[in-house]
């Protein structure tokens, strides 16, 4: 089982303004779970060419921030 998340919890508009400061990227949700996501979408791609991958799934959740009182 792949498992990521798609949610960031409600903050006011402007905490979303991404700047670059020495190189990197900082702003809300810039490393939160959306690459990681993207990433195990490619890796799920790449285990189906690879195997048999009927036993992998990937599940993405969209109340990891708020909610997920029964987990995933």
């Amino acid at each position: 089982m792949l498992l990521s998340h798609l949610d960031v919890i409600k903050v006011p508009e402007p905490m979303f303004t991404v700047r670059e400061v020495d190189g990197k990227l900082l702003g809300r949700g810039v490393i939160d779970d959306k690459g990681p996501a993207a990433i195990l979408i490619h890796v799920l791609q790449y285990v189906k060419q690879m195997s048999n991958a009927s036993t992998v799934q990937l599940a993405l959740t969209t109340d990891e921030e708020v909610g997920s009182i029964n987990g995933v």
